[in-house]
């Protein structure tokens, strides 16, 4: 029905957030199960949370087989950038290529990885990582 976010752990229906550090910096992502049609039309919804002024940005990407087997160019097929400094919790909705949204509608099921790479005002950056996975 949805996806899941979280070091390396998928439970269906459930959404965990990614969160990381960089030293006094604390952030959180945390996006809401949708079906893959609905993703692949609207994007898929979520929060980004920041403890002090920060920018984010959250790739969604498929592993090197499946963009093979869907003749993608780039592993890369949803991408957003939160690029005003925020503080605080702040809605976001990452949306798809229209290459992968044409490749992807016609799957069953999707697993993707996220990356978020935050960046505070010293210029400072941290990396986290998760999985999506999203089914018809």
């Amino acid at each position: 029905a949805g996806g899941s976010v979280a070091s390396g752990t998928a439970r269906s229906g459930f959404v965990a957030p990614i969160a990381g550090r960089v030293a006094a910096l604390r952030y959180s992502v945390r996006f809401k199960p949708r079906k893959l049609r609905v993703a692949l039309r609207r994007g898929i919804a979520g929060s980004a949370t920041c403890s002090a002024r920060c920018t984010m940005t959250v790739a969604l990407t498929v592993d090197r087989k499946s963009a093979k087997r869907l003749k993608l160019k780039k592993r890369t097929v949803a991408t957003v950038r939160i690029a005003r400094p925020l503080s605080g919790s702040r809605r976001v909705v990452v949306t798809f290529s229209n290459a992968a949204r044409k490749r992807l509608s016609r799957r069953r099921t999707v697993k993707l990885a996220i990356a978020v790479v935050a960046k505070d005002a010293a210029g400072r950056t941290s990396t986290s990582r998760g999985k999506l996975a999203l089914r018809r």
